[in-house]
C-alpha cells in the first residue's frame, strides 16, 4: 500500500520538477497554490458556516481568493462567497474597510456603486484558517463583459472589442460616484481597473438552484498528482468560472456598476 503524501511546504518550490500536479493549462487558479497558507479546496455542493451556505457555481478567482455563488439555505436567496487564501486571512484590511462603509452606506446614494458586505466568518480547512466574505451576488467585471455583448460577437482577430458609447459613459460615471463615496469617508481604493468593476444583476432570489448551478461535465478540470497519490490539500478538480453575464441588467435605465476588492 502506497504511503500518503507528505504535507507540502508553504512556499511553492522554485523548480518545476518539485511541483505536485500535472499541468492543466486551465484558465483558473494555479493548482500548486493549494497548500498550507493557500487556497481552500472547494467542491460544488460544499456547505459553509454551520450549514448555511451551499456552493453551486464558481464566479471567479484571483491571486488571493476564489469567489462562489452560494445558496443561503436559511433565507432562501443567493450570495457571493469570497474565500480568502489562509495566508491573507490574518489581515483584516478589506474587512475593516467594508464594515466601516456598510455603517455609512444607508444614508448615501453613492454607496450603491460599492459592493455590499453582508457578513463575514472564518472557515478551518486543510490549508489553514480562511476568512470568508459574504456579498450580494454580482455579474462579471467590466474587463470581461465586453466580450459577451451581442454587438461584439463573434470575437475575431483584428476586430475591435469595445463598449457602446452610452455604456462606457455609465461605467465611468458609476466608477466616479463609487470613488466619491469612498473618498468622502476616508478610503482610497488601491487598484481601480476594469477587473475590479462589477455589473449588477437582476434579482435571482426566485430563480431555482437548478437554473443557476454549474454544469460540472464541461467546466471541471480534473487534478492529477505527478506521483499518482491522493492530495489532501487540493480539490479533485478545478472549476472554470461561470459569471452571471446573462443576468446583467443591460437596459440603459437599469445598468449599474460597483467597485469591488477594496482591500487591494
Amino acid at each position: 500500500m502506497a504511503s500518503p503524501p507528505s504535507t507540502p511546504p508553504a512556499r511553492i518550490p522554485e523548480s518545476s520538477n518539485a511541483f505536485r500536479f500535472v499541468s492543466t493549462g486551465a484558465p483558473c487558479e494555479w493548482a500548486e497554490d493549494y497548500r498550507p497558507g493557500g487556497f481552500h479546496p472547494v467542491n460544488l455542493g460544499d456547505v459553509f458556516h454551520d450549514g448555511r451556505y451551499k456552493v453551486i457555481r464558481k464566479l471567479g478567482d484571483g491571486s488571493y481568493s476564489t469567489v462562489w455563488l452560494a445558496a443561503d439555505l436559511r433565507k432562501s436567496h443567493y450570495v457571493a462567497l469570497k474565500i480568502m487564501v489562509a495566508k491573507a486571512s490574518t489581515s483584516d484590511t478589506e474587512l475593516a474597510i467594508l464594515a466601516h462603509l456598510s455603517q455609512l452606506a444607508r444614508e448615501d446614494p453613492k454607496s450603491q456603486h460599492v459592493t455590499t458586505l453582508l457578513e463575514t466568518f472564518t472557515h478551518q480547512g486543510p490549508n489553514g484558517i480562511h476568512r470568508c466574505l459574504v456579498f450580494e451576488p454580482m455579474g462579471p467585471t467590466a474587463a470581461s463583459l465586453v466580450e459577451e455583448l451581442p454587438e461584439n460577437q463573434p470575437i475575431m482577430y483584428g476586430k475591435p472589442v469595445r463598449y457602446p458609447y452610452w455604456m462606457a459613459r455609465k461605467i465611468l460615471l458609476h466608477t466616479l460616484r463609487g470613488l466619491a463615496f469612498l473618498h468622502q469617508n476616508g478610503v482610497v481604493h488601491g487598484d481601480v481597473q476594469p477587473g475590479n468593476l462589477l455589473f449588477a444583476i437582476d434579482d435571482i432570489s426566485s430563480v431555482s438552484e437548478d437554473q443557476l448551478k454549474q454544469d460540472e461535465t464541461s467546466t471541471a478540470v480534473p487534478l492529477q498528482r505527478v506521483d499518482g497519490k491522493v492530495d489532501k490539500w487540493a480539490p479533485k478538480a478545478l472549476y472554470l468560472k461561470q459569471s452571471l453575464h446573462e443576468r446583467v441588467r443591460l437596459a440603459p435605465e437599469d445598468l449599474c456598476v460597483k467597485l469591488s476588492d477594496l482591500g487591494a
